[in-house]
């Protein structure tokens, strides 16, 4: 190790140092990796707690953090194994045992356990850098420091439900107007922070209360998001809402304890390591097919400045996502709006729903303004059971006319559809888009700054083509093999609900059995394997035919676009997977019993002969 090495080594080993001058303590943490929280930093805060309780000097304590940020959480392959959310107790439980005051002081990421123990301070301070958020629902898991009673204490049940259940990010200035912080401190601006702090010498907070909100609407609006996760097999979710609930009815104690119940039960499910499998795969779906020299992992932030939608191809996302308030956005309702358009190297969404001679003109006025713009066209796709099988979702008019269009002056064009079960949560890039990776590279960040899954590749939507495959074979069972209630209670059984079928979908007949002989026995399988059949059988179809790259992809627009939970995926990430040999018998006994919607896939036959 040379010098600079070795200075870089000293300068982020794990410390908290403690300070006291005028009646005003100071608690600064260091650790590696933007103040990743750990065990031993747990142990090392404890220390500090400890120090300050015992000082008689010190009235109120800043507790910050060295380095750009206050802390990232505990780490993505730690979280759950070397390092487990609810230790985070320890140190929101010995701040709630204080007699003084403690103020946190917020900078860059405020993620995770960093942010429920900032939620037992009895002030939060936030510098403009600040981003608060509580990820962990993302991976599978509910907060397990508290945040459950803390946050819908500070912020209203609404708000804190909305923050943890979405894993978003808030900025500093949107978590002030939210009373998440209750000072904006720009150190160099403002008065100084000493100063501040004695403005607050002993002035505590009831901390660890009971949540004040206790109207009926908000336990019956718990009990809604309870139902809708029950069905999704969202554990997780069910557990937040639980815990919500238990404060509200009886007191923080009880949440506590409720909370913690709950984490340890997701923490121990097989749904959490398919989850954190899930997350993992999410970042080679959305680069792939990019150049791996070109892309170079940078952040939204760096790539993509300016945003300008035209249109209603995407819905208004929230604000206070961090990323989109570190992006200027504009709207324009038509195209005769962007009189007033200028721009440099801007990334603009043109809707499709203007029709072609309008999404030329919006692209023409758009390239006169700013020759270097990127530009994505997007056609919003909705799962339509009713539609021909032949010509399910495909776009003549994307694909007939990106040689004349996506070159047009030199404009950086990309086709796009947008679809899922929640607002729009998949971006899929069509294929023909693969010339240039950086612009690929922009509508990538593009989807990771407002939340959404990108897909490339294929001349149709993936997911409601792939769906509509599905439902098919599902319209056959309906007719020949099950009731609809035990059809609707196989969905659950399968984890398939979010798919559930609202109208029956033409296409095949599915009461043409003629040369299919009636009294075939239908073979001894539980209805709820037959559903998960089906869905592998459809998206092996999609990879046959070339219309998806790669299986991760179908399990992760199932996933994040569809809410399949990870365990009823169809591919890699499932804990409850067929074997190849296993599924291809029960298809083919399928096929002989209901028909040809039941024909394995070439590419299913290929794998159970070489297993065999």
């Amino acid at each position: 190790m040379n010098a600079d090495e070795a200075g870089a080594a000293t300068e982020t080993a794990l410390r908290v140092e403690y300070a006291s001058h005028g009646g005003v303590a100071t608690m600064t943490f260091v650790a590696p990796r933007a103040n990743t929280m750990t065990e031993a930093l747990i142990d090392a805060l404890l220390g500090g707690i400890a120090q300050y309780a015992a000082d008689a000097t010190a009235g109120v304590a800043i507790l910050t953090s060295g380095g750009a940020d206050f802390s990232s959480g505990a780490s993505f392959d730690e979280l759950g194994t070397l390092f487990n959310s609810d230790a985070t107790r320890l140190v929101c439980d010995a701040i709630d045992a204080l007699s003084k005051p403690v103020i946190a002081v917020l900078r860059g990421k405020v993620f995770g356990a960093g942010l429920e123990i900032a939620l037992a301070c009895d002030w939060r301070v936030a510098e403009p850098s600040a981003r608060l958020g509580l990820p962990e629902f993302a991976i599978g898991l509910p907060p397990g420091g508290g945040a459950t009673q803390r946050l819908p204490a500070i912020v209203g049940v609404e708000r804190a439900l909305d923050l943890i259940l979405s894993a978003r990010h808030l900025v500093a200035a949107h978590a002030y107007d939210t009373h998440l912080v209750d000072e904006l401190y720009d150190p160099g601006v403002s008065d100084d922070l000493i100063q501040l702090a004695k403005r607050w010498a002993g002035r505590r907070r009831m901390r660890a209360a009971a949540i004040s909100q206790r109207a009926p609407a908000w336990l019956a609006d718990i009990e809604a998001r309870r139902a809708g996760f029950r069905a999704r097999r969202c554990t997780e979710g069910v557990a937040v809402c639980d815990a919500v609930e238990a404060g509200l009815k009886e007191g923080a104690r009880a949440g506590f304890d409720a909370e913690l119940r709950g984490y340890l039960a997701c923490e121990s499910a097989a749904r959490y390591r398919a989850i954190r499998n899930a997350s993992r795969v999410r970042a080679s779906v959305m680069t792939r097919g990019l150049a791996s020299d070109r892309h170079s992992g940078s952040s939204q932030r760096s790539v993509l400045k300016s945003v300008v939608m035209i249109g209603d191809a995407l819905p208004a996302m929230p604000a206070s996502t961090w990323a989109q308030q570190t992006i200027q956005v504009s709207r324009y309702a038509d195209v005769e709006s962007l009189r007033a358009f200028t721009r440099s190297d801007p990334f603009v969404v043109i809707s499709r729903a203007f029709g072609q001679d309008g999404v030329e003109r919006a692209i023409d006025a758009v390239v006169s303004r700013a020759a270097d713009a990127t530009i994505l066209v997007v056609e919003r796709a909705e799962v339509q059971p009713d539609a021909s099988p032949d010509r399910v979702h495909r776009s003549a008019s994307l694909s007939s006319k990106r040689g004349g269009l996506a070159f047009k002056r030199n404009a950086r064009v990309v086709d796009a559809f947008a679809y899922g079960h929640q607002a729009d949560s998949v971006l899929q890039c069509m294929r023909g888009n693969e010339a240039d990776p950086f612009v690929l590279e922009r509508v990538v960040a593009f989807s990771d700054a407002f939340g959404m899954l990108c897909v490339h590749g294929a001349d149709i939507a993936i997911g409601p083509s792939l769906i509509d495959d599905w439902r098919r074979a599902v319209s056959v069972l309906r007719a020949t093999a099950a009731t609809p209630d035990e059809l609707d209670a196989a969905m659950v059984a399968a984890g398939l609900a979010t798919l559930a079928i609202t109208r029956e979908p033409t296409g095949p007949s599915i009461d043409a059995r003629d040369a299919q002989d009636t009294s075939t026995r239908a073979p001894d399988v539980a209805m709820h394997d037959v559903l998960r059949c089906a869905l592998v059988n459809a998206g092996a179809r999609m990879l046959d035919n070339g219309d998806v790259q790669h299986p991760d992809d179908i399990d992760a627009l199932l996933h994040y676009g569809y809410d399949v939970p990870p365990e009823s995926l169809p591919f890699g990430w499932g804990a409850n997977q067929f074997g190849v040999v296993k599924l291809h018998e029960t298809l083919r006994a399928l096929e002989r019993a209901y028909g040809a919607e039941f024909t394995p896939a070439s590419m299913l036959v290929r794998a159970a002969a070489r297993a065999a």
